[in-house]
């Protein structure tokens, strides 16, 4: 995908970054790790960054959820 998007094989960033409210545009199986692609929108990169650093805050049970929604997604196929 373009520069517009980013991506990662990160599972815990990307379900990190739904829980902040970032929208999950497509993810790609097609290789052995899933690559999550978000769209390239401002604050993405801070969020992303925050989250290397330990310094991003997420509310723990959406967090959760999300992992939840995420992980049977892959169990349902």
């Amino acid at each position: 995908m373009q520069a517009q998007y980013f991506q990662t094989k990160n599972m815990p960033l990307a379900i990190t970054l739904i829980t902040v409210g970032f929208k999950l545009e497509t993810l790609d199986r097609k290789s052995e790790k899933t690559t999550y692609y978000f769209l390239r929108v401002a604050g993405l990169d801070e969020a992303v960054q925050a989250f290397w650093q330990r310094n991003l805050k997420v509310e723990p049970l959406a967090l959760f959820i999300n992992q939840a929604i995420i992980s049977s997604c892959f169990l349902s196929e």
